[in-house]
């Protein structure tokens, strides 16, 4: 069951299947910048349309498609996103009910104590979520597979060979997949929620399937409050006005992956592949400086001349243990402008409109992040309201009383990453990786997708490293094998994650190289089973 793909095009699409009914709640929700509510149209069952005139995803369809079976779809013209629900025991009498604002459609018992949300929340985000409403009742492993296939966008794979939850247009707008997050009805929350995306058929690059695995114990845990929600989450966002991946690994030039090719010039700071020694690993290559003098550069170009309007900077970044005074991580001053940088290991956004640098207003993490782990950093300026630092995704700081409110264009100023705006001075120690800049203010809700879905070859939270491929799971048998007797131990199906036993061939199964993901194992329906050992779980 190994997926490898390579980056390819692509619409959205997603269906769901049960393999086990849970009581759980898996959400998919798009980030727009729509509003309006939903209406109902005649076509193809019951059908609900949601749309908006400005709006920038076209319309969305919610209903019964020819299958019978609850879908959505986002048609953006070139670009399309859809999902069809197909549990494992589908309802074809389900009722459908509309809340009386028209912001909400449910699918009632779609499948067995499984209810069907769509809901409109605000002017952006559009969700689907999986409800079901009581504790399983049977000591089982519940999962969901999203059956996507994709029009009009591309996506990359990992080092693994998974596909990497980001998904572009040709305008380099993306959909993504943020964290998976369960929460129960006393609003406890886990990230134990396993998700994988490999191919559905390894003859069309087209279609994916996305796989996600709650952690059982949590499920069944005395302290469980029902429902529970899982939130697989979909979020749209407008494209950045440049993005450095930092994936070269050699040469003096950072190419920027966006239209506008704000490429970034290296100077003496080296390129870094990412392994053991790197602490938990962003993607596979990142750069490396090494505080005297290192750091990448773009001169002046009017794309970051953001006068008074909003603008957002995301990045990874990793401080040595022994940081120790100011080391500037990135900065675009010089008359005026901003910078983010490092004292002593707390992180601090600041913003000045004038031509000293004492910044006006800054925003700082409450703890030094100097322990040589991954931290996601993204800088938000919103208008001249306010700035807030997100580290990890969580807002360290909002700063609502901002006093530098003219422009922070500055005279022709350099882009620098690495050291300070005068080319010389506070030269940053640690590594910096995938640097995005947009020109606009990214909501908490982006921010978390920012963190989440970069080319990173695990999800980093701080100094814990998290398997997406096998978080959640506690046994995980892939019947990949080319012969029998390959495990450990002799035995035929190996076992890739927890402490279960590989699987023992009994009767006459035969491994079939033509399985749906990678090879398989042919059952003839006369006694052949894989006898997997005394579980306890």
């Amino acid at each position: 069951m190994e997926f490898k793909v390579a980056r390819n095009k692509g619409v959205l699409v997603l269906s769901a299947f049960a393999g086990v009914v849970a009581v759980i709640f898996v959400g998919l929700m798009l980030l727009s910048n729509g509003s309006g509510k939903i209406v109902s149209a005649s076509t193809d069952g019951y059908v609900y349309r949601y749309q908006s005139a400005d709006s920038d995803y076209g319309r969305v369809l919610f209903g019964k498609g020819s299958s019978t079976l609850p879908s959505f779809k986002i048609d953006d013209g070139d670009v399309s996103l859809s999902m069809t629900y197909k549990p494992q025991s589908p309802n074809d009498n389900y009722r459908v009910e509309r809340s009386d604002d028209k912001k909400t459609i449910t699918f009632l018992n779609v499948d067995e104590n499984t209810n069907l949300i769509y809901a409109v929340s605000g002017r952006n985000v559009i969700k689907e979520d999986i409800e079901l409403i009581q504790i399983p009742t049977e000591t089982l492993t519940y999962y969901y597979n999203f059956e996507v296939a994709l029009k009009g966008l591309t996506y990359d794979i990992d080092s693994a060979g998974y596909v990497i939850p980001t998904f572009y247009d040709a305008s380099n707008n993306t959909y993504a997949i943020p964290e998976l997050i369960m929460t129960d009805e006393n609003g406890t929350t886990s990230n134990l929620v396993n998700m994988v995306i490999q191919r559905a058929d390894e003859n069309d690059d087209n279609k994916l399937v996305a796989t996600v695995a709650p952690n059982m114990q949590w499920l069944t845990s005395a302290d469980r409050a029902y429902p529970v929600r899982i939130d697989p989450s979909v979020v749209k966002g407008n494209a950045p006005i440049s993005s450095w991946r930092m994936d070269e690994g050699y040469g003096a030039t950072v190419n920027d992956q966006t239209d506008n090719l704000n490429h970034l010039t290296v100077t003496n700071a080296t390129w870094q592949m990412n392994g053991s020694t790197s602490g938990a690993e962003v993607g596979k290559v990142s750069v490396k400086f090494d505080g005297s003098g290192d750091y990448l550069s773009r001169t002046y170009d009017a794309d970051f001349d953001f006068g008074t309007a909003s603008f957002s900077v995301s990045m990874w970044v990793r401080i040595p243990t022994n940081a120790a005074g100011t080391d500037v991580i990135l900065s675009r001053y010089g008359g005026a402008g901003f910078k983010i940088y490092s004292t002593d290991g707390v992180v601090c956004f600041g913003i000045d409109d004038d031509s000293t640098w004492d910044p006006d207003d800054t925003a700082c993490s409450t703890a030094a992040l100097n322990d040589a782990s991954w931290h996601h950093v993204e800088a938000v300026k919103s208008s001249t309201d306010s700035i807030t630092l997100y580290v990890d995704a969580i807002p360290v700081e909002i700063n609502a009383t901002t006093g530098a409110d003219s422009s922070l264009s500055g005279t022709t100023p350099t882009l620098y990453l690495g050291i300070d705006s005068d080319g010389s001075s506070n030269s940053f120690e640690g590594y910096i990786d995938s640097v995005a800049i947009f020109d606009y203010a990214r909501d908490a809700t982006q921010v978390k997708a920012d963190m989440f879905v970069n080319p990173q070859v695990a999800q980093v939270l701080g100094a814990r490293t998290v398997d997406v491929a096998t978080q959640g799971l506690v046994g995980y048998w892939k019947l990949d094998e080319t012969s029998e007797n390959g495990c450990s131990g002799g035995e035929d199906s190996c076992n890739s994650v927890g402490d279960y036993s590989h699987g023992t061939f009994n009767g006459n199964p035969t491994i079939d190289s033509t399985g749906k993901y990678g090879a398989g194992v042919n059952f003839d329906g006369t006694g052949d089973y894989i006898d997997l050992g005394d579980i306890d779980l």
